[in-house]
């Protein structure tokens, strides 16, 4: 990124910084129009301090752009962090949407293109540092895909340390889990298959191996 590009960022942001709790109620507002369902990841959480910490890591990178290869550790281990949340790879996008549109409501027609295109940029390469990290983690979702039909048998898969779903398994309503375990119960997956109505056709398993 060129020097007057950074400068650029950071004069934006040095605006944004100045009204941060507006900013960051705004943001949120944003975030939850574009996906309702991340407000149960907030359910328990004081949404200003919340704010405070979205503008500090915002600070950190805009303030790193000139080495950003600095703030990767701590980006690494904020998106470790966030896996535990149930923060997954499409919430990334998500978040950039919002944080797009919080800025472009705040400039008003001073959010000219240059800026659109420098400040994607900017998250883009913060969110992939962050989605790689989260990909490489042990406390990383890992996902199966089980056929029954070919071995019965062979589906002794495990569920453990955090919730895991299992969904499809002959269920009628795919968008409901044919089974969810509790935190820190280790579940053998063939023992499920083995209840009726839940070991036809194809399932999806998402948990921890």
């Amino acid at each position: 990124m060129q020097e007057t590009e950074i400068v650029m960022l950071e004069q934006s942001f040095a605006e944004v910084a100045a009204v941060r709790e507006q900013a960051a109620e705004l943001f949120y507002e944003r975030l939850f129009v574009h996906d309702p369902s991340l407000r149960a990841m907030f359910a328990n959480s004081d949404m200003k301090e919340q704010g405070r910490k979205l503008m500090m890591a915002l600070s950190l990178v805009v303030g790193s752009l000139r080495k950003l290869e600095t703030v990767i550790p701590a980006l690494e281990a904020l998106a470790v962090k966030h896996v535990g949340y149930g923060v997954r790879d499409e919430h990334y996008a998500t978040v950039g949407k919002a944080l797009i549109e919080t800025l472009s409501l705040f400039f008003a027609h001073r959010f000219t293109l240059e800026y659109r295109r420098l400040w994607t940029a900017a998250y883009e390469t913060v969110a992939g540092v962050m989605m790689a990290a989260a990909k490489a983690s042990p406390e990383a979702p890992a996902t199966f895909v089980l056929s029954l039909a070919d071995k019965p048998a062979a589906a002794t898969g495990r569920i453990s340390n955090r919730n895991g779903t299992i969904s499809g398994c002959g269920n009628d309503d795919r968008s409901k889990p044919a089974y969810q375990t509790r935190p820190g119960r280790p579940v053998l997956l063939r023992d499920i298959f083995k209840r009726p109505n839940r070991g036809r056709g194809r399932c999806a398993v998402t948990g921890t191996d």
